[in-house]
């Protein structure tokens, strides 16, 4: 094991689902690494460490769906539409909608692949139904 693979490998923890990296992360919350003064994706890396390129038309997905992972048993490479379709959206790993809200069955809304928050729902029901109370009344006041 040379130097840079050294490295690499003091900044993974193995465990027993994943092999989560530890250091640098871009935006979306996926590993990066600086390999060969690019900065690289280090799940696509450690793939084509391992398979030599990506399938042309093809893209690598998560099917353990955590980003930081690099274990290339857990990557598989998909069309872009089946990616699509694979990805859950808008779901944080702590199971809880961008307000904070508990995801649970009975507090989630499913249609398709998107799920809501039925709470978040119910605050921007409430606040639009104020809002359009509040403009007919000036409608009101105006005649």
């Amino acid at each position: 094991m040379n130097a840079f693979e050294k490295k690499f490998w003091d900044r993974v923890n193995i465990t027993e689902n994943c092999w989560d990296w530890l250091a640098g992360k871009n935006s979306c919350k996926y590993g990066v690494m600086n390999y060969l003064g690019q900065v690289t994706s280090v799940y696509r890396w450690l793939w084509e460490k391992d398979n030599e390129f990506t399938p042309k038309g093809k893209e690598l997905h998560h099917i353990c769906h955590n980003r930081s992972c690099v274990n290339p048993a857990h990557l598989k490479a998909v069309s872009r539409g089946l990616h699509l379709r694979m990805e859950p959206r808008n779901l944080r790993k702590d199971n809880k909608c961008k307000r904070g809200h508990e995801m649970t069955p009975e507090n989630t809304r499913v249609q398709g692949r998107f799920k809501a928050c039925k709470e978040c729902g119910k605050l921007i029901s409430r606040k639009h139904h104020l809002r359009r109370r509040k403009e007919l009344e000036e409608s009101r006041n105006q005649k």
